[in-house]
């Protein structure tokens, strides 16, 4: 059985604090519930032209099966002698990859024939989550060129961070 309790306003009594039992989730919507964040500085390169898993990942599990998960993803990549690379994020529980099979979330490209690097960033929101189930979203690479795109830099470190945002 549930009970509701309806209010108008809760204050506290002593200080600012309003303390919740462990394991309760108070949410206002749009705020932040969780913040978790992975980091790599491996290096990994592709020459597949079809998206491959490039090894990072981060695994968030929601607090509230309303929420959404904002994913920003900060990689260092590049492509040695010119051509394309594209990122793009699989989702464990979506069962797929978050973008176009095409072009992903886009990536970097350099028609001069030369080398190219840059930091690509990626911001996500997914749709409700519809589960307090833990979920998986992995980095996924590919290129598009004659040459290995690569992804993730051993000498920079690269960001992977799921926010989990009440609705």
């Amino acid at each position: 059985m549930v009970s509701i309790l309806k209010t108008d306003k809760i204050q506290a009594s002593h200080g600012s604090t309003i303390e919740i039992p462990s394991g309760h989730v108070l949410s206002q919507p749009g705020s932040v519930i969780q913040v978790l964040q992975n980091t790599s500085t491996a290096y990994v390169a592709t020459s597949s032209d079809s998206f491959v898993d490039v090894g990072f990942a981060i695994t968030i599990t929601p607090k509230l099966a309303t929420s959404k998960i904002l994913l920003q993803l900060h990689v260092f990549c590049g492509i040695p002698n010119g051509g394309q690379g594209s990122m793009n994020i699989y989702g464990s529980a979506e069962g797929g990859l978050l973008s176009s099979d095409t072009y992903g979330f886009g990536g970097i490209y350099d028609a001069g024939g030369s080398s190219c690097e840059a930091i690509n960033s990626i911001n996500f929101l997914t749709g409700v989550v519809g589960s307090t189930s833990a979920r998986t979203y992995t980095l996924y690479g590919k290129s598009t060129g004659n040459d290995s795109a690569y992804f993730l830099n051993n000498t920079r470190r690269s960001t992977f961070t799921a926010l989990e945002i009440a609705q």
